[in-house]
């Protein structure tokens, strides 16, 4: 799996105090993996959209790969059978796209989008589409809330194929540059999609948290290793191995090293 692009926009996440560098490295792994990631929060638009715009950039389109901005009136066009879905928006699948030469862009999930475009996106999911989106949520379980619900009514195991949730809150915090960022990612959550093979849906997993105490990040994403691993297609050893290597480019080897948090939360 290649380990993307030049990742300037994800280094000045880092040194600005928005997020902790281990996060950065898994989550931008993930995208790489074409998981998807939404950008969710109470900061402001700016903020989230910096975020989600630093992972894609760090992920350059592979030849033949095309980026869709979605946006009101979206026709899902590029939809593979859309009525599998239940996308009944007139023109949806008329050119239908492989989802792998596909990354779908989504700016303002929830405020920007009427309903039913939103909810024909994030079910389009279950095709293999990748997703890179923001939205306004304070908490995961208020977008949870918001999706499952009138005017969404978005089926729960398609809000299970979110992917990466990253939850950034308003209130800002010193940078290394010396500026105060509009933002700081708060909780970050790896979904699981269902698994014909299993009855029971998985809980979300915590890969991160701001500890408001410690006035750091708590890193649980050691943990989560397999899973993460299952992710990419790649065994355990592979994945430790890239993740080596995107710290390595992002300028901080060994944040992400198993067992030990951002503050040694793992100690």
């Amino acid at each position: 799996m290649p380990s993307g692009g030049a990742p300037e926009g994800l280094k000045q996440l880092i040194s600005d105090g928005i997020a902790a560098p281990s996060l950065v490295a898994h989550v931008s792994i993930l995208v790489v993996a074409r998981v998807p990631l939404i950008v969710a929060g109470s900061a402001d638009h700016a903020t989230r959209e910096r975020i989600a715009d630093a992972f894609a950039a760090a992920t350059p389109l592979a030849e033949g790969v095309s980026e869709i901005e979605i946006a009101d009136g979206e026709r899902f066009t590029w939809l593979a059978d859309p009525a599998g879905v239940g996308c009944t928006i007139e023109g949806a699948g008329v050119a239908p796209r492989s989802p792998r030469s596909t990354r779908l862009r989504a700016r303002a999930l929830l405020e920007g989008l009427d309903p039913v475009v939103a909810r024909a996106l994030i079910r389009s999911l279950v095709r293999g589409y990748q997703l890179i989106a923001t939205a306004v949520a304070p908490d995961f379980a208020a977008l949870r809330d918001a999706l499952r619900v009138t005017p969404y009514r978005i089926p729960e195991d398609d809000l299970l194929r979110l992917g990466v949730v990253l939850f950034v809150d308003a209130a800002g915090s010193t940078a290394a540059s010396g500026a105060t960022p509009n933002g700081r990612v708060v909780s970050a959550y790896l979904l699981h999609a269902p698994d014909p093979a299993v009855t029971a849906r998985r809980p979300p997993t915590l890969l991160a948290a701001w500890n408001q105490r410690s006035a750091d990040w708590d890193d649980f994403a050691w943990a989560a290793v397999p899973d993460l691993a299952a992710r990419t297609g790649s065994r355990h050893e592979a994945y430790a191995a890239l993740l080596a290597e995107r710290e390595q480019l992002l300028g901080h080897p060994g944040s992400g090293e198993t067992g030990s948090g951002e503050n040694g939360a793992g100690a």
